[in-house]
């Protein structure tokens, strides 16, 4: 059965910027994608640097268009606050399981 997938990455409200795509992701959301599934993945950590120059679309504009049945973060303890918002976030909560 086909799902639509979403693959977060959060960024870390600080000067930190990353020069790469979270690798991890990215993979996990090819093999999905080769098996049939509908695949986005959202690094926010490597779009924060772009900030201003293209529209990043929030988590909730894109649960609100997308609307995945599955949702994937990759977490790390220093970004935990990131986590727990994005994660209580009422619409990830109503339309996705986590």
């Amino acid at each position: 059965m086909k799902k639509r997938v979403l693959f977060i990455n959060p960024g870390k409200n600080d000067y930190f910027n990353v020069r790469r795509i979270h690798m991890g992701l990215t993979l996990l959301g090819g093999i999905l994608t080769d098996e049939g599934h509908d695949v986005r993945v959202m690094d926010y950590a490597f779009l924060k640097k772009l900030e201003g120059e293209l529209h990043i679309p929030s988590v909730e504009e894109i649960i609100k268009e997308f609307k995945p049945e599955v949702v994937g973060m990759s977490v790390f303890s220093y970004l935990h606050n990131e986590c727990v918002d994005m994660i209580e976030l009422r619409k990830m909560r109503q339309y996705a399981g986590i």
